[in-house]
This record gives C-alpha cells, structure tokens and sequence, in this order.
C-alpha cells in the first residue's frame, strides 16, 4: 500500500532556495547561503527518493535559517530572505559593525515538519513485545504488523493504525487492527529498537480516532524495520 506524498514543506524549502539563489548575485561569496542551498535541495531530492535521511537534512537546514550575522554589510550567517525576531548591532573599530539577529520565522518550518513527517513510518513492519511480563496474558509475543495509516493526532503525536499479521486476544475478544501511540516522540521511528507506544483497541480500522472509542489499553515496545 502506496501513500501520497505531501508536497508542502518541499516546495517551502524549494522557494526559499530559489529566493536565498536569486540575493546571492550581491554577495557572490556568501558560502554559508550556498551551502543552505545545497542543504535544503538535497533534502527535497532526498525526500521524492525515500531515503531515510530526508527529514534530518531539513532539519539542519530549519536550524540554519535562525541565525543572522552580518558583519559590515557582508552577510556572515544570513540565509533565510524573511526575518522577524530580536537582535543587536554593535559597533566595531574603523566603523565597522556587527549584528547578531534571531530569526524566530524558521520556528514555524521545524512544527510544519514535525507535522507532516508523521507519514514516514507508513507501509513499514513493526514487531510488537511487551514492555511488563504480567501485561497481556492471552497474546503470544513477539505480534508482528504493517504500519497501515493515521488514525488521527493528539496535538503533534501520530496515532497509528496497525494491520497485524494474525489476530490477537485482548480481553474476551479477537483483533485484527490495533492502534499505536508512541509515548516519547511524535511519530513511530523506522530502524529504532524499543520504542514504547500505548496500546489502544482498534474495533473499526477505517473510523478516525477517538479517545472513548480506541481506550488505551497498556504499553508495548515495538521495532519499526
């Protein structure tokens, strides 16, 4: 199962690219700018070809949009072509000046990321364990599963809908669907061990979640491969 890619904060990072190109004909030898570039368009390369490190490329390039260093007129560490935030000029020797700026702009970039790349565990395989060894007396772990969709979002947190291979018992009755919350970030991290998740009942795979209709049940580990 294929899910659409969005195509957002991709084409964000491509027009700030463009725009930070197109100032960099004032200073030709802004080397900090032409590696944000580098950055941020092989992160977007990296995103259309799947590859696991996409989202770690935009992150470095969101963190290096916020400073903004401008020694005498010539851009030190100033990349991003929009600033709103708080900074000081100091006045140096012969003149010359320094200004050290925060942008709080790229702030809004790295949640938009945070939202949109709960979609990267989808379609992966998930092994499913206990995390307490009095916790689910009528499953035989390790349960393996398909990450097959989001259910829904508690603020930035993914809740994650999860087609197992063979059904499980909980309580007096059989599963095919669970739901999984990771319990420590906000989305389920492909090629991590042990990451721990809420357990939540899943009796209609194709309703959106809800918090009385998928009751939190106990906490697993899983191994997202």
């Amino acid at each position: 199962m294929s899910h659409k890619k969005n195509h957002v904060l991709p084409l964000v990072i491509i027009t700030f690219c463009v725009w930070t190109l197109v100032n960099l004909t004032a200073h030709v030898q802004d080397y900090y700018s032409i590696l944000s570039i580098v950055i941020g368009l092989t992160s977007v390369a990296l995103y259309y070809k799947n590859h696991s490190v996409y989202d770690k490329l935009m992150y470095i390039w969101i963190y290096m949009q916020v400073p903004n260093i401008v020694y005498s007129d010539f851009p030190v560490m100033a990349s991003f072509p929009l600033s709103f935030g708080l900074g000081i000029t100091l006045g140096l020797k012969n003149n010359q000046s320094l200004e050290l700026y925060f942008n709080a702009l790229p702030i809004g970039l790295y949640y938009m990321l945070k939202y949109f790349n709960v979609d990267k565990p989808l379609n992966h395989s998930v092994i499913l364990r206990r995390l307490k060894t009095d916790t689910f007396p009528k499953i035989q772990f390790p349960v393996n599963g398909t990450i097959e969709n989001i259910s829904g979002r508690k603020k930035f947190v993914a809740i994650y809908t999860i087609c197992l291979e063979n059904e499980i018992i909980i309580g007096e009755k059989s599963y095919k669907h669970i739901l999984l919350e990771p319990k420590n970030d906000t989305l389920i991290k492909p090629g991590e061990k042990h990451q721990i998740m809420g357990l939540r009942l899943c009796n209609e795979p194709n309703l959106l979640f809800d918090d009385k209709q998928n009751p939190f049940i106990n906490w697993v580990t899983i191994e997202c491969l």
